[in-house]
């Protein structure tokens, strides 16, 4: 049978327009559209993914924080296993044409137009093929088209800011020509085309659509391809959700406040899942057994989880531990029970609500909970409290990293933490800082994990706590999030929400988190720093400081003084009997290790911040008034001594208000025995007649530089 070429209809295709946004509103284009979107940009001068990746990667939703990361420059997108790109650059000496390109494409080119550069003829086109052709993801092996490469589902393509973009959903991506499918270059394999991987999907059913209507959405009509709802309830005048092919399944993505609104494209199970609830194990198992009939499926969950909980028991009756339990019998939990009333998974379907209500209460309990929490017991310092989420910002370079890395050997050291149970998850170094401070945590024992190395991901945070939770591991186990923002969208009210859910779970089975943050880059009119990100981040923590800090530069050694605060005024808080005013100094001198500038953390007292403080706001004085010094002083020696006079005289000779006169004087008279020349001071003063203390007489410190053993200051 011979295959006809399809006639491609004349298409209007627009290249987007952002609003100023390119990065974030590309990503949210493209992902809306089905596409998986990748970090990308220049490492050493080479373009390539930011993140690890292979074949069937999820993707990055629009809002992740790694969208606002200085080196994403631009965006990587993974083909389906199904879509084939095609990559020409006819500027090249040899290459094949515009017109030789329209003549093996049957002229469909400018349907199939996904990317096209500006300033040269650099195109990228885009083609859905047959699921049994194994095409090869190549460069250059076509020879009738010459410099033509073929992108799979092996391959990325990358979209730049440099180029005009023209967004195809998937379920409009035109299918490639016969003529040039016979040109395609083919896997030695004889595995389907799937870029050598099958599919990621679990479930390819269509059903999703009157899935969605049987739970309320009012359905609106078709728009680009997709399948458009309203949310139930909904007063909006735009579609809520839509529904569309992706990956070969029916997938819904939700842009409203609804269960389904999590950032992820949906299918069948997930949807049942998020809905119903139910498990989402529970809701692909019973779409299998009921071949892909979702009312059916609905039907027979209860009778599946009946059966998971009949093995459950039978396996606790023969004394064998599930599985992922084995080996860690003593860390599992044994004293709380399941609600056993009403369906698994929604204890309030066919039951009595109040009675279960009922037998949710925790007053049976309550003396358990309180035996473990007789007392706090503080994990770092008095900052951190075993069985909460603290949060400790401050400005970049000041100093976090540090604190939180000397707080750990001091537990480690004095015995008051189990290294083995410490986690840092550095996620806010560049690698050769991550190897230096892991260094010395090993020496501790105590395990820094870093993204890309040995399959970490920040994506598996949420997973990592649900199975410390589920496999009964969470209770002493300490986590350093470095930090917060790469873990949570701090921007995204959703998105911290979501955070505050998964890190409570793991609060209340025992675990502790630090999460170090950052603050804002302006103060407030008062002066304070406020924490980084919506006021859900401070909300939803049971402890948070906020920091700043002081420098004092001293040729190549640099004094840092950082203050935290818990306090409401700062926007701080704390659940437990935390120090609400602390302080830590360190000392960086050029060309030291990190190793010895962790030696010199320390705490301090906070009279030793306000000295510090006010020696800081004396240097930035001196820098700042440096012309006045000479005059003040000459005024002085010229024998014109008493504190009136003096600023009287200064006034004429600077130029300036008597108010600015009096408050350089005063910053710099020698008030104490250690206020010295060389720490910024000038002059001290003493009283002129002890029945008139207001009148002072001034003395300059210049000749001396040091103090006075004796000041009489009336």
């Amino acid at each position: 049978m011979t295959e006809t070429t399809p006639q491609y209809p004349p298409r209007t295709l627009q290249p987007l327009q952002t609003n100023g946004h390119w990065l974030t509103d590309t990503v949210a284009a493209l992902t809306l559209a089905g596409w998986r979107c990748l970090p990308a940009g220049y490492v050493k001068n080479r373009l390539q993914p930011l993140v690890p990746w292979k074949k069937d990667h999820g993707w990055y939703p629009p809002s992740h924080p790694i969208w606002s990361e200085p080196d994403v420059s631009m965006i990587a997108v993974q083909p389906p296993y199904d879509v084939v790109f095609l990559d020409a650059d006819c500027y090249k000496e040899g290459a094949a044409t515009w017109e030789d390109l329209q003549i093996a494409t049957a002229g469909s080119l400018k349907n199939a137009l996904f990317q096209k550069s500006i300033e040269k003829d650099s195109y990228h086109f885009v083609y859905r093929v047959p699921t049994d052709h194994n095409i090869k993801n190549c460069a250059d092996s076509i020879p009738q088209l010459p410099h033509l490469d073929v992108r799979t589902n092996d391959g990325l393509i990358y979209v730049k800011p440099s180029k005009q973009l023209f967004v195809h959903n998937l379920n409009d991506v035109p299918l490639m020509p016969a003529q040039l499918l016979a040109m395609m270059p083919r896997n030695d394999s004889d595995k389907a085309y799937r870029g050598g991987n099958t599919s990621p999907l679990t479930y390819t059913g269509t059903g999703l659509c009157e899935y969605l209507q049987s739970m309320g959405y009012k359905y609106r009509g078709q728009d680009g391809g997709a399948q458009t709802f309203d949310h139930p309830g909904s007063s909006s005048q735009s579609a809520g959700v839509r529904v569309m092919l992706v990956d070969g399944a029916e997938k819904a993505w939700s842009f409203q406040g609804d269960a389904l609104n999590n950032e992820h494209w949906n299918d069948l199970a997930s949807c049942m899942s998020l809905l119903e609830p139910c498990d989402n194990n529970l809701a692909l198992v019973a779409l299998k057994e009921s071949e892909g009939d979702w009312r059916q499926a609905l039907q027979l969950m209860p009778d599946i989880e009946r059966r998971k909980q009949q093995r459950a028991q039978r396996r606790q009756q023969s004394q064998e531990p599930p599985a992922h339990l084995q080996g860690i019998p003593d860390e599992v939990p044994t004293n709380v029970e399941p609600i056993q009333a009403g369906h698994p998974s929604n204890p309030f379907k066919n039951t009595d609500a109040l009675s279960t209500l009922r037998q949710m209460g925790i007053g049976k309990q309550a003396d358990q909970i309180l035996s473990k929490l007789d007392s706090d017991f503080f994990v770092f310092e008095k900052m951190v409290i075993a069985g909460q989420t603290t949060i400790i910002a401050a400005p970049p370079n000041a100093g976090k990293t540090l604190l939180i890395m000397k707080f750990i050997i001091d537990a480690v050291s004095c015995g008051s933490v189990n290294p083995s149970r410490v986690f840092y998850l550095n996620c806010d170094d560049f690698p050769r800082g991550q190897a230096i401070k892991s260094k010395i945590l090993e020496k501790w024992q105590v395990t820094m994990l870093a993204p890309g190395w040995n399959g970490f991901d920040v994506m598996q945070f949420y997973s990592m706590l649900n199975a410390l939770v589920k496999q009964g591991q969470a209770d002493g186990t300490i986590l350093i999030l470095d930090t917060l923002r790469r873990f949570v969208d701090t921007l995204s009210h959703d998105g911290v929400k979501e955070f505050g859910m998964f890190t409570r779970k793991f609060n209340s089975a025992g675990g502790t988190i630090a999460a170090l943050a950052h603050t804002n880059k302006n103060k407030t009119v008062e002066g304070k720093r406020v924490l980084e990100g919506v006021q859900g981040i401070a909300n939803d923590a049971d402890a948070v400081y906020i920091g700043d800090v002081q420098t004092v530069e001293q040729g190549e050694k640099t004094d840092q003084t950082v203050t935290f605060e818990a306090t409401p005024d700062v926007g701080g808080k704390v659940r437990g009997d935390n120090d609400r005013h602390v302080s830590y100094s360190f000392s960086r001198i050029k060309g030291e290790d990190y190793q010895t500038t962790l030696d010199t953390v320390k705490k301090v007292d906070q009279d030793d911040v306000e000295q510090q403080r006010e020696h800081i706001s004396v240097l930035e004085s001196l820098r700042k008034n440096e012309p006045v010094f000479p005059v003040i002083t000459s005024i002085i020696q010229s024998g014109i001594c008493q504190m009136t006079q003096v600023i009287n005289a200064a006034m004429g000779e600077l130029d300036m208000p008597k108010h600015t006169v009096r408050n350089i004087i005063m910053t710099h008279m020698q008030q104490k025995t250690w206020q010295t020349y060389d720490q910024g001071y000038r002059w001290h003063a003493r009283a002129r007649d002890p029945k008139k203390p207001a009148a002072k007489l001034l003395t300059c410190l210049e000749a001396e530089k040091r103090g006075v053993d004796t000041l009489d200051n009336g």
